[in-house]
This record gives structure tokens, sequence and C-alpha cells, in this order.
């Protein structure tokens, strides 16, 4: 029997899509390591600039993968159209910020951070991190409500976009792609490719200085949590707009807890540590719990 070529480029959708994940993050990570640039917690402008932008990796590999490998894939209209409900837009602009402020409470009870309400240690680690403009930095650091106001009304505005642009490759051509083996397949699947696009820079210190191997491990669950959120605000508001502004809430919901506290390891504490994803996988557990309890209630 004949294999027709639209078959036969059906089945090249994962290994395109995986190929055009990979390939370019551990190319780029291996020449910003080549060229000395820190990947660690004292990051250079012009590398965070980089490892900001690195969601429009999974778009172009989507993009790609629907010219060389369409399949039965196809540009998905309906879901950049659909905001969904407003409790599910609420949900997205406050659930990742809670939970990181959560997990910063966490962490300085069990001793992994320090409570730091003047916010010096974000002074100080502005400076770090770029060092060419620490002249031009203010003597005093900032007040405590531009922290909040950038966390939470200007950062999901700036970094909308990108995130837009991000979760098209993930929930958009992603999710039409593995929705249909049901939505913890997809959500894992999506989480695990997402640590797996990451991965090379993460074990050159991004993230988790100081842990290439644990960086790795830990990494993988943020990542499967994200997913997680991100793909049942996408199924519940049946939209792109939900899990792009959950996305885009990460930088507040990480500039919040990282703002107001100091001597902290981010491999065990905050969001994107053993406290962060310690809460996302209740959130799952939670979430997993109430489709069970759902369905059998239809049954």
């Amino acid at each position: 029997m004949q294999t027709s070529p639209l078959h036969s480029r059906t089945r090249l959708t994962p290994v395109v899509f995986i190929a055009c994940l990979t390939l370019p993050g551990c190319a780029l990570a291996f020449w910003m390591q080549q060229q000395g640039w820190d990947l660690g917690w004292n990051q250079t402008g012009r590398t965070a600039l980089i490892l900001y932008s690195l969601g429009f990796i999974p778009a172009l590999a989507a993009l790609l993968t629907l010219i060389f490998a369409p399949g039965a894939l196809t540009w998905p209209p309906r879901c950049l159209r659909t905001l969904g409900k407003p409790v599910y837009l609420l949900a997205a602009w406050t659930l990742l910020p809670f939970l990181g402020l959560l997990a910063a409470a966490i962490s300085v009870l069990f001793h992994g951070a320090a409570w730091d309400l003047s916010l010096l240690s974000l002074h100080h680690d502005l400076a770090l991190r770029w060092p060419d403009n620490a002249a031009r930095l203010a003597m005093y650091p900032p007040p405590a409500w531009a922290v909040w106001l950038f966390s939470l009304v200007l950062s999901p505005i700036i970094f909308f976009v990108p995130a837009w642009v991000e979760e098209w490759g993930w929930r958009g051509f992603g999710f039409q792609w593995l929705r249909p083996r049901g939505f913890w397949f997809c959500a894992l699947s999506l989480g695990g490719l997402s640590w797996l696009a990451k991965a090379p820079f993460i074990f050159y210190g991004y993230m988790y200085p100081w842990h290439p191997w644990l960086g790795l491990l830990v990494g993988l669950g943020f990542q499967l949590g994200i997913s997680i959120v991100c793909t049942w605000l996408r199924e519940a508001s049946g939209g792109l707009w939900a899990p792009a502004l959950a996305r885009a809430t990460l930088f507040g919901a990480a500039a919040i807890p990282l703002s107001f506290t100091a001597d902290y390891d981010p491999l065990w504490t905050h969001l994107q540590g053993l406290a962060g994803v310690g809460l996302l996988a209740l959130f799952a557990l939670g979430l997993y719990g109430y489709s069970r309890y759902a369905s059998s209630r239809i049954r």
C-alpha cells in the first residue's frame, strides 16, 4: 500500500517541530557561552534581551512545521479572535502573581529567603545585571508602589505581544496538534517541549545559576506546571488571549517576590524554584480532581 504524500508529511510533523525547537536553542546557547556571555543570575542587558526573546522560537518552529510538514494542521483563526469569559482573563492576570507571592512567603517561612521591603537588594541586583548602566541608576531604590505598578499593570502590557507570539506556538499550533490525544497528554507534552527548548540555556545557568543538573530537573517541573496552567486557560477560554496574558504576567509574578526578598537560591525558592513547583503541582492535582469529579457527575 503506497503512502500518500500528505500522510508522509503528517508523520514528519513531530520531527520537524522538535528539530526546529531544539536546534536553534542549542546553537544559540553554545554561541553565547563561547562569547563569554553570562546566562546566569547577573545577566547583562544584551544577554537578558536574547533570553527574554526565546519565546519566538516555538512560534518559528510552528511556522516552519506548517510550511514543511503541515499534515492536517492549519492556521487556527478562531482561537486568535476568541477572548473567552472575563473570569478566565481575570484568572490569567492574577493566578501566577498570587502563586509567586505565596511561594515567596513559603520561602521566607522555611528560611530559604528573607524579606527586604526596603528594596535595597533589588537596587543592588539591577546594578549587577546591567553594569554598563550602573552609573545611571538612581542612588536610592524605587518605591514599593512602582514595583507593584510594573508587576501587575505594566508587565502584562509590555510583555503581552511576545507572550502571545510564544503561545501561538504552544497553545495555537501545539494545542491543535496534541489536544485530540487528551488534555493531560497535551498539557504535559507542551510543557516537556518547552523545557526541551530551554534546556541548553538552563544548563548554562539561566534561571538556576550554579545548578546545571538540578536546575534541569526543577526547570522541567516548572515548565510542566506553567504548561498545565496555560493549557487549562486555553481550553476553558477557547482562545489564546488568556494563556498569553498568563505568560505575560510571569515577569510580574517573578518581579514582586524577587523585589521584596533577599538571600535566596532560585533553585529552591520563589515561583521558578521548588516552592513554586510544589504550588503548581497542587494546582494541577486540584484541576485533575475537579475534572474527575465533573466527569463522574455527567455520567
